[in-house]
């Protein structure tokens, strides 16, 4: 799973990027929570992607801001909030597009250092090295960031950026400037593992215990495929309460599989269980109020590879003689995910109701767009999406030039110059729901000469600073046909240039996965980078989503149901849609043993 990765600039602000969650004792004795989810995290540096990773990285961060249950603004570290005439100037002195004072509360880093304004400037200075696999939307719209006194942040904008009313994100000196970014840029094959941060550096499983962080906790210990463990940094203190965290502990466990992290939580081996969806709520009704349904921001989508030259990389066929090899050598050498067609016949062999009741148990709700209906900009598409059935698969299929040249059954069509075959390789995670999703799939696409081959595993969210370009499955290398998993939002202001604009792809720090490449969907994303008014985002929304539904740029699938375990010995967690349970993780403590 995804967040949609729209605030390079709130990368520190794990509050802003917290997947839902939330916390319980079971048997535990200690002052220890005990987490669990079925997939471990990626990198917890500044370059990551999974569920895991922004649960963690929610107990450690914390921002200038966070939105609350109601997806309003609140401040956290900011003393106050700037409005326009009020701490934001626009436009702003000196011929400046806009300018933003923000003042903070004292804070101090978890190794007692303070945090002032100078790690604002900081960020600015790393975020914009040129060798960065960083987004740098924000960055590249400030013209400068002051420090008239340590706890005092002029940001200065030489353009409007749509994002700066969250304000500028923050490091640590102390720690990044022990280390290099990209030493191996420009093809230089001379790259010095210890010290480049894209290549891990500084946030290995050994290092992580001297990494600074900001929030209620620190990092103590990390074993990858175990677990991660963070303890109370000492030095946080809410800066309304006065308070510090209440737990000592918190334990990441990695279950391996839902099925696992629920008979963990039976057992009381673990207070919460997260990244579980309805499908699972069924065998965990039994739980009562520890089973914790609740409205979700993902969306289970299938994501199209608009390469027409880098796709799948094949599948060992030793591993599995049935399947057949989907690489381009096998089936011609085209990508078959680029032709518009294919696509929508693809979108077409989508049973929208049927998957929600066979494979997730009824639970949840059918989704025509990857937005969720809760956003202001949010457009009904359940007329304009292709409906699911199998002659008008076959149908699309030929209209739009694919068709059975060579009898044997799998239909075919030119693409970049060479004839290819309809054998497509699906990635997804080890989800085992998703399994079930491409089995009925692959079944029903069978019969209209479509061969589907579906490959889950632990390579798909990993990213280029974990792997390479001869990883199979992976989404920042774009070594896939379709992905199948899921995409959430960190905040419900419209924004594309990141994720759809397709000079953003993976190897810039963009989010363009899938390397959509369509002028139209390129000129609103370059107008949504800097629209600040809700009224001009609202309308760039409106027609973007018109645009991927034209284009099926994603083809959905159903917006999720949360499902969280969460132990009735803990107590303090609430509810926020946007921004997770963990959003107030310094409140939460264990209820007292009972006599």
């Amino acid at each position: 799973m995804r967040k949609r990765s729209l605030l390079a600039a709130l990368a520190v602000s794990a509050t802003l990027i917290a997947a839902a969650c939330g916390g319980g004792s079971g048997t535990n004795s200690s002052n220890t929570l005990l987490f669990g989810d079925y997939q471990d995290t990626d990198s917890l540096g500044p370059y990551g992607n999974t569920v895991m990773r922004a649960n963690i990285l929610a107990t450690t961060e914390v921002g200038l801001v966070y939105l609350d249950g109601n997806m309003k603004m609140q401040p956290r570290m900011a003393v106050k909030i700037p409005t326009v005439g009020d701490g934001w100037e626009m436009p702003g002195p000196n011929g400046l597009a806009a300018q933003m004072t923000w003042e903070i509360h004292p804070w101090k880093w978890s190794d007692g250092k303070d945090l002032t304004c100078t790690d604002f400037q900081y960020w600015l200075e790393w975020t914009s090295i040129e060798a960065n696999p960083v987004s740098k939307d924000h960055v590249n719209a400030i013209e400068s960031i002051e420090c008239p006194t340590p706890t005092t942040i002029v940001v200065n904008y030489k353009s409007l950026y749509a994002y700066m009313k969250y304000g500028p994100g923050f490091y640590p000196e102390q720690y990044y400037s022990k280390f290099t970014v990209g030493t191996a840029a420009e093809g230089d094959p001379v790259t010095d593992t210890s010290t480049d941060m894209t290549l891990g550096a500084g946030f290995r499983a050994s290092q992580l215990v001297n990494v600074p962080t900001s929030g209620p906790y620190k990092f103590e210990s990390r074993t990858p495929g175990i677990e991660t463990v963070v303890t109370k940094n000492s030095y946080y203190k809410d800066p309304v309460s006065g308070q510090g965290a209440k737990i000592d502990r918190i334990k990441f466990i990695t279950c391996g599989s839902p099925e696992t992290c629920i008979a963990k939580f039976r057992a009381g081996e673990l207070d919460v269980v997260t990244d579980l969806t309805g499908a699972d709520k069924a065998g965990t009704d039994d739980l009562g109020d520890q089973q914790k349904p609740l409205p979700s921001l993902y969306t289970e989508f299938l994501r199209p590879n608009f390469d027409p030259e880098n796709c799948t990389l094949g599948v060992d066929a030793a591993n599995d003689v049935d399947k057949l090899l989907p690489n381009k050598e096998a089936r011609g050498g085209g990508c078959p995910a680029s032709d518009l067609a294919f696509r929508k016949a693809i979108s077409a062999a989508v049973d929208r109701d049927g998957l929600l009741e066979r494979v997730q148990g009824g639970q949840g709700f059918v989704s025509y767009t990857l937005y969720p209906q809760q956003f202001s900009y949010w457009t009904d598409q359940s007329s304009s999406v292709e409906s699911y059935g199998l002659d008008r698969v076959a149908q699309i299929l030929k209209e739009g030039g694919w068709s059975d040249t060579d009898g044997d059954g799998t239909v075919d069509k030119v693409l970049n110059g060479k004839r290819t075959e309809a054998i497509v390789e699906v990635c997804t995670s080890l989800r085992p729901t998703r399994k079930a999703t491409l089995e009925i799939m692959a079944a029903d696409l069978a019969t209209v000469g479509v061969k589907l081959i579906w490959n889950g595993g632990s390579t798909i969210f990993l990213s280029l600073t974990e792997t390479g370009p001869d990883t199979k499955c992976n989404l920042d290398y774009g070594t896939f046909d379709f992905a199948l998993h899921a995409f959430g939002f960190v905040n419900p202001d419209f924004g594309s240039y990141n994720d759809m604009h397709s000079s953003q792809t993976p190897d810039v720090g963009g989010g363009n996965d899938q390397r959509i490449n369509v002028p139209e969907i390129d000129e609103i994303a370059l107008a949504s980078l800097t629209t600040v008014d809700e009224a001009g985002q609202i309308a760039l929304g409106n027609r973007n989503i018109d645009l991927i539904t034209d284009y099926v740029v994603y083809i959905p699938l159903h917006y999720w149901m949360d499902l969280l375990l969460v132990s009735d010995k803990v107590t303090g967690w609430e509810f926020n849609i946007i921004s997770g349970p963990l959003w107030n993780i310094d409140v939460w403590e264990f209820a007292p043993a009972s006599n």
